[in-house]
């Protein structure tokens, strides 16, 4: 892996330890100031969304600081509203940070309904009488954030699991048949619940999945989100054959949607993508298994899948022509030279 990706696994994972740590300091604020200070020295978007996060935990304690800096991160907590699919690339595999977003989005959603003159939803969460929102300005979109603050925490605190009566003890399960399924790992189950998320596909109340298509590539946000998503992929799980192959997959399909030739010549980035991609594609299998998110993707990504077939029948005819080996890093610097 390049020096690039090892580093964004230690990002990623660094991240994850400081959200946890501050949080679990909480009421502590001289702890979670420490964790908020070194997640700001940190860079990436999830680093800052945990910022926000930990702000707004901070503020509802009365912290000063918090309260002052809040307004700051308006724009973060608008953007990951607005844009399910990034907020849960900024979520998954942080329970913490999925914790604190499900109490938080409620009261961003019924600001923006509110801003733009429509009936807000059913209210979760107490809030006093707000300006026109016809005449909404930047000013009191912080005074709004600075009401969220005067909710009560305990209004914000989940409610108890219910009890239930304890009654007779239930038999075990029967044991698996030899012809079931193999059950799946962990690690396994959880890149997929993170790769439906990431790519919207999992069922949201606040989210019409009508003419949603997942793998967009049509715009330059589109490419660069889904760029964000496989490398987000490797991070999470770098051992993982079914995240890499995703990836792989992932990177290839945008670098099929780039033209091959600039106004200055070979298009490098595209290539770029291309020697990153194929590189990470090891295991035909999970590659198999994985193409599903595609095909069942509508009719437009199913024809710019194509794009990805081309790529690596291209390569692997070039190999068999040059007698390379396709695993080998030589034969993708060869391939993907300008």
């Amino acid at each position: 892996m390049p020096p690039s990706g090892i580093q964004r696994i230690k990002t990623e994972r660094l991240v994850d330890h400081l959200v946890e740590a501050g949080l679990s300091a909480l009421p502590d604020l001289v702890e979670a100031r420490r964790a908020l200070d070194q997640l700001g020295l940190l860079g990436g978007d999830r680093a800052v969304f945990a910022a926000c996060v930990l702000t707004h935990e901070m503020a509802l304690l009365k912290d000063a600081r918090a309260r002052e800096d809040l307004p700051d991160y308006v724009g973060v907590l608008l953007e990951a509203f607005h844009d399910p699919r990034l907020a849960n690339l900024l979520l998954a595999g942080s329970p913490e940070l999925e914790k604190r977003w499900q109490r938080i989005r409620p009261v961003v959603a019924d600001f923006v309904a509110l801003k733009q003159g429509q009936t807000p939803p059913p209210a979760r969460l107490p809030t006093p009488a707000r300006p026109n929102p016809r005449l909404a300005t930047p000013t009191e979109l912080i005074q709004e954030i600075e009401e969220i603050l005067e909710v009560d925490e305990a209004t914000l605190s989940p409610p108890p699991p219910p009890t239930h009566a304890v009654g007779p003890a239930r038999p075990p399960p029967p044991p698996p048949r030899p012809d079931d399924d193999p059950p799946v790992d962990p690690e396994t189950r959880e890149f997929w619940l993170y790769a439906e998320r990431a790519l919207g596909r999992v069922p949201d109340p606040n989210e019409s999945l009508v003419g949603n298509q997942s793998f967009a590539a049509a715009r330059g946000t589109d490419r660069s989100r889904l760029m964000r998503f496989a490398h987000d992929l490797v991070a999470r799980f770098p051992s993982g054959k079914h995240a890499r192959a995703l990836a792989s997959l992932t990177l290839l399909y945008v670098a099929g949607q780039e033209k091959e030739r600039g106004l200055l010549g070979v298009n490098k980035e595209r290539l770029k993508l291309m020697r990153t991609g194929l590189s990470l594609l090891g295991d035909p299998d999970a590659a198999g298994q994985v193409a599903v998110l595609f095909e069942n993707d509508g009719v437009a990504t199913r024809a710019a899948f194509g794009a990805v077939v081309d790529i690596v029948g291209g390569y692997l005819a070039f190999c068999a022509r040059e007698r390379l080996d396709p695993h080998h890093p030589d034969a993708l610097a060869r391939f993907t030279k300008p």
